[in-house]
C-alpha cells in the first residue's frame, strides 16, 4: 500500500486536481491502511488550493494516529488557527484549542490577547492563569426509520465574582452523524456530518465503539467547558 500512496503522490505532483487521485487517497485517510501516509500527501494539496475543511480533516486522521503528545498539540494549535482565521468557525477553534490543552504538559508558550478581554490589567508577574477542560459526549444510535434531532450549537460565558479575574465559557454542540468506519485498534471512528463533512476522531473508552456499525445513525451531543482562575504569586 506505501507504494501505492507513493505512486499517488507522484501523479498529483504532475496534476495536483486529478480527481480519481484525489478520491483514492480520500478513501485510504478514512481507512485503516495508512491513514496517515495519506492524509501526508494531501496536506499541500489542500492547503495550496486553500480546500481549508478538507485540510483540517486530514490533520485530525493525524492527531487520531499520533501518541506524541507535543505533536499532538501542533497539530491542534494549527487546527485551531485554520478554524479561525481561514474558515470562521469560532466554537470549532475553541474545541481544538481545548483539546491541545490535555496534551500541553508545561510548555511555555506567548499568546496574543484580544482587547475584548477585561481585567487583563490585573494580572501580575508570577501569578498562575489556570485552564481546566472540561467535554463531555452523549451519543445515542437512532433506531431505523426514527428521524435524527439534527444540529444545534449554544454557547455562554459567565465572568467570575471574585478577587481576581476569571470566567468560565461553555458550548454545547448537537448534530446527527452517520458512521463512515471504524477502526477499533485506534480506535477510532469516521462520521458523515448532515453537511457533508467526513470526521475522524480518536475514541478514548474503546467499549464506547461496541454496538456501533458503518451506516447507522447517531445523535451526539458535545458539550466542553474551559473555566479560567488566576492563583496568587507565592
Amino acid at each position: 500500500m506505501a507504494r501505492a500512496i507513493e505512486s499517488y503522490r507522484e501523479a498529483l505532483e504532475m496534476d495536483p486536481s486529478h480527481a480519481e487521485t484525489l478520491h483514492a487517497l480520500d478513501g485510504l485517510v478514512h481507512g485503516k491502511v495508512e491513514p496517515v501516509m495519506a492524509a501526508r500527501v494531501l496536506e499541500p494539496i489542500y492547503e495550496t488550493g486553500g480546500e481549508y475543511a478538507k485540510l483540517v480533516d486530514v490533520l485530525e486522521v493525524m492527531v487520531a494516529h499520533n501518541d506524541d503528545p507535543l505533536a499532538r498539540v501542533e497539530l491542534l494549535h494549527r487546527i485551531a488557527g485554520l478554524h479561525e482565521q481561514m474558515i470562521g468557525n469560532a466554537h470549532a477553534a475553541f474545541d481544538a484549542y481545548a483539546r491541545a490543552l490535555r496534551d500541553d504538559n508545561g510548555n511555555e508558550d506567548t499568546f496574543s490577547v484580544s482587547k475584548e478581554v477585561q481585567r487583563f490589567d490585573e494580572l501580575k508577574v508570577g501569578q498562575k492563569v489556570n485552564l481546566t477542560y472540561y467535554e463531555s459526549v452523549v451519543f445515542q444510535v437512532i433506531k431505523p426509520g426514527e428521524k435524527g434531532s439534527g444540529t444545534s450549537f449554544d454557547a455562554a460565558a459567565k465572568r467570575g465574582t471574585g478577587a481576581l479575574p476569571g470566567g468560565t465559557i461553555a458550548t454545547q454542540e448537537k448534530m446527527t452523524v452517520t458512521v463512515k468506519a471504524i477502526d477499533a485498534a485506534v480506535p477510532s471512528v469516521t462520521v458523515a456530518t448532515d453537511d457533508g463533512r467526513v470526521v475522524t476522531r480518536k475514541i478514548e473508552n474503546k467499549k464506547n465503539l461496541e454496538n456501533i456499525k458503518p451506516g447507522d445513525k447517531i445523535d451526539i451531543t458535545f458539550t466542553r467547558a474551559l473555566v479560567t482562575t488566576v492563583t496568587p504569586a507565592n
